[in-house]
């Protein structure tokens, strides 16, 4: 197995979320300190990211098959909101507001939709 592909099969798995957890925090300061530049703002242009929690997704399919599987990601990812994973419409819908003529206001904003994981991980952080 390639290195890059070892990584992923970690980041998926959770053998290496420092990696994962890492690339996300990276692009989210990204999309903050830019998000308000002309290059961005001053062309119209609205820069933002989601964090999107667990999605009923391939990744995933295995462990959502059965009660174990599902009491496991709950613990990792509470989404006590319809958890314990979203459907793949949910950041769809997100993601097709955030990058339409509608989004006239909304930017520099990284946008969880976790099922509320991230409110019951960190409640003090804005």
């Amino acid at each position: 197995m390639a290195r890059a592909e070892e990584i992923a099969e970690g980041a998926a798995t959770g053998a290496s979320n420092s990696i994962y957890n890492s690339s996300k925090n990276a692009i989210a300061r990204w999309v903050r300190k830019n998000a308000a530049t002309p290059q961005w703002a001053g062309e119209g242009i609205a820069l933002n990211a989601i964090a999107p929690g667990v999605i009923e997704t391939p990744m995933t399919a295995e462990l959502l098959a059965n009660e174990e599987g599902r009491r496991l990601l709950m613990e990792g990812s509470p989404a006590p909101f319809n958890g314990p994973a979203g459907p793949p419409t949910a950041p769809a819908g997100l993601l097709r507001y955030l990058t339409s003529e509608e989004n006239s206001y909304v930017t520099g904003q990284l946008i969880f939709i976790d099922g509320g994981a991230e409110a019951i991980r960190r409640p003090e952080t804005l």
